[in-house]
């Protein structure tokens, strides 16, 4: 049986749209200046613990971030997003060194693997995100650094790249191969796909690698290097797999993005994830052109799923499996009150404390 394919959003009225932003802006406002910073306050504290037994810090600092997880993507579950997963079960190479590759279309991309790693908890403590540098500059840049996330500048260009992948280099050693970190997320397209469409297609043509629709082609400089920083590191413990992972929102000309998700008033839709897992020894990787090569046949695979998602309304199977990413409404709110009485009882009073001592010095 043929499903259907997805359906346009549907938009509120006037007035009940003005009502469900209004609200919604009031709950992302306390959200983010009550209950964030209870949480960054807290994962500040336990940095001590390094110096005392780095095992245990590690356990709580995965823990913490697992809260973190629940936190930020709990605010689609509430809102009515759903998100349902199909394809391979990851679960079952959880405590395999994995590369991540999702499709980048949106701001809502992040929270979406948030959702979909907060109940993997093997996954939530050993997963490492290469984000763009802009993210750093963000309340969001806090939580990557004291993770342990590394952060890279996308429009330099040619001149910069070498210097850009020494700094990938550095990284990886120092905080995915020394924290022995299983899992990492990049986004190897290098941007939102209306924003790379154009020149992909170019880059395509050029080289005369399938033309993309749905997708930007991958760039194969950030993964190489990586991949290759990785088995020199650790030698005994290289990639094992590639999880694609395709993620794919009901209009793709119009992507769900973070301001539908917390204030706007249109109506929530069904958010799909695809996993593919994909031994590392069935790609040709000894050469950057092989391993381009590689990467643009699994793009390929994904564009032809994309497009029987988008025209039939499933990506590879009709009769595929969807299960629907659950949270507990319980344990997101005791956790959303706890982060909140930490926020009430120390931060404020201690910022206000510094505040008062700061106008003090000015007035001697």
């Amino acid at each position: 049986m043929i499903k259907k394919p997805p359906q346009p959003v549907r938009r509120y009225g006037l007035l009940r749209k003005v009502v469900v932003t209004s609200l919604r802006f009031i709950i992302t406002t306390i959200n983010q200046f009550i209950v964030y910073p209870g949480w960054v306050c807290v994962t500040i504290c336990v940095q001590g613990l390094r110096l005392v037994d780095y095992s245990w810090y590690m356990r709580v600092e995965a823990t913490l971030y697992k809260h973190l997880l629940d936190l930020v993507a709990y605010w689609g579950w509430a809102q009515g997003f759903r998100i349902y997963e199909s394809g391979d079960n990851i679960q079952t190479v959880s405590s395999k060194r994995c590369l991540v590759l999702p499709n980048h279309q949106s701001t809502m991309d992040i929270p979406v693997l948030f959702a979909v790693f907060h109940d993997k908890r093997e996954v939530t403590k050993n997963v490492m995100w290469v984000s763009d540098l802009e993210l750093m500059f963000s309340h969001i840049g806090v939580v990557c650094l004291l993770h342990g996330d590394m952060f890279i500048r996308q429009k330099l260009g040619a001149a910069q790249r070498e210097k850009t992948l020494l700094q990938v280099e550095k990284h990886l050693e120092k905080k995915f191969v020394g924290k022995k970190r299983r899992w990492c997320v990049v986004f190897p397209e290098g941007g939102f796909f209306r924003k790379r469409k154009v020149a992909s297609q170019l880059y395509s043509e050029k080289k005369g690698y399938p033309v993309f629709e749905r997708l930007a082609g991958p760039r194969v400089f950030g993964v190489e290097k990586i991949m290759s920083t990785v088995a020199t590191a650790d030698p005994k413990w290289p990639f094992e797999y590639i999880i694609d992972i395709i993620i794919a929102y009901q209009d793709q000309s119009r992507c769900v993005g973070l301001p539908d998700m917390l204030i706007s008033g249109k109506y929530p839709e069904n958010i799909h994830v695809h996993y593919s897992v994909i031994p590392c020894s069935s790609l040709k990787m000894d050469t950057t052109e092989h391993l381009e090569q590689s990467l643009f046949q699994i793009w390929a695979k994904k564009e032809k799923k994309l497009q029987n998602f988008y025209q039939f309304g499933y990506f590879d199977d009709p009769t595929e499996i969807q299960k629907v990413c659950v949270f507990s409404d319980l344990k997101c709110i005791a956790l959303n009150l706890i982060y909140s009485c930490i926020t009430l009882c120390c931060v404020w009073p201690g910022a206000n404390a510094i505040g008062s001592f700061i106008k003090y010095l000015f007035a001697q």
